[in-house]
């Protein structure tokens, strides 16, 4: 057995059959140390020489999972995820605390991340674990699964919305107004008027290429994330006027949104627009998604077709699309009250 004191605390550290322990006692009394150093040495014969399961460390077992999802529909969406445990120091899996785990959860949440997608991001958490029992390796902790609430889906209002494109508006006058500001305002606003009109995710966005916007039949080709179905979306006439005026300023670029069309991308101006808009977040967060509930809510509340609606989304499922359904219940509600005040 091997100890010594570092700073504060005894670490211990032992190799057995090429595979190495290396870990704090978190305590400076050597007689408690070599307990706890005894009991993991026993806990590490066991795993390795008895039951033959291979300690994997949190990096390792991320980096091969996603290495064994390329190639298909949910690699892209398992890295976004998966990125915010890698921010997790690295350590063997079964070292991992449920506070750690719990700690990123947390972060998202902070951030006004849904359940819905906190949901995702636990399962692909599970599925590492998963895959690395199926690996023979020593897994960690799964966590318990979040089931997103059913509640109303956030969408903005027309005035929160006349509210939001006034606070983003580069030509108003606003505090340390310059063109370097000017121009991050303006693709802040064209991002956030392409995100209402199209319907489409943010990253569908962020990413969208020259060659998906065809000004001539005016519509644009929709590359899906999350295996949706890609599609042609017409363009209305505020979003024509927006791709028109991009092209003539970044044409020559391969992207609509050249600043924005990076792997991580900078979103919290979004939050600080709600918040000198003055809109009540009372029901519900306010996020750049929120863009795409309401256009499809507003698609749903003027008679188009469930269908259509799915066509529109990207939706592999229709049921994806019945959520928006649900949410009208209020307004249909109300329209048939209207119609009975006849009689």
């Amino acid at each position: 057995m091997s100890l010594e004191m570092r700073g504060k605390y005894y670490f211990f550290r032992k190799t057995i059959n090429g595979h190495t322990i290396a870990r704090s006692t978190k305590t400076d009394d050597p007689k408690l140390a070599a307990q706890i150093a005894a009991t993991w040495e026993a806990e590490h014969i066991k795993s390795i020489l008895i039951a033959g399961i291979k300690p994997v460390k949190l990096h390792e077992a991320i980096k091969a999972f996603l290495k064994s999802r390329i190639g298909t529909g949910g690699h892209a969406n398992a890295v976004q995820h998966l990125r915010h445990f890698q921010a997790l120091p690295d350590q063997p899996l079964k070292s991992v605390m449920l506070a750690d785990l719990m700690n990123v959860i947390q972060k998202r949440r902070d951030a006004k991340i849904s359940d819905s997608t906190l949901a995702v991001t636990v399962g692909y958490w599970n599925a590492v674990m998963a895959f690395c029992d199926k690996q023979g390796w020593q897994s960690g902790l799964r966590l318990d699964r979040i089931r997103a609430g059913k509640g109303r889906i956030r969408v903005l209002t027309r005035e929160e919305e006349q509210k939001l494109f006034a606070v983003l508006d580069p030509n108003a006058p606003y505090r340390g107004k310059n063109p370097i500001n000017d121009e991050r305002k303006h693709a802040n606003y064209d991002l956030m008027l392409g995100l209402l009109h199209i319907g489409c995710r943010l990253n569908e966005l962020q990413r969208m290429k020259w060659s998906q916007v065809d000004m001539t039949n005016r519509r644009v080709w929709v590359i899906r994330s999350k295996r949706g179905v890609d599609s042609f979306v017409a363009m209305s006439d505020r979003l024509f006027a927006m791709f028109e005026r991009r092209f003539a300023q970044y044409g020559s670029s391969q992207f609509v949104f050249p600043s924005k069309a990076v792997a991580k991308v900078n979103t919290t101006w979004i939050n600080d627009a709600v918040k000198r808009a003055g809109i009540d977040e009372s029901l519900g967060a306010v996020t750049l998604h929120v863009m795409r509930h309401t256009h499809a809510s507003r698609l749903v509340g003027n008679g188009v077709s469930i269908l259509d609606v799915q066509s529109q989304l990207g939706h592999r499922h229709l049921s994806s699309s019945m959520v928006y359904m649900h949410n009208d219940k209020d307004e249909a509600s109300k329209r048939a009250a209207q119609i009975m005040n006849q009689f």
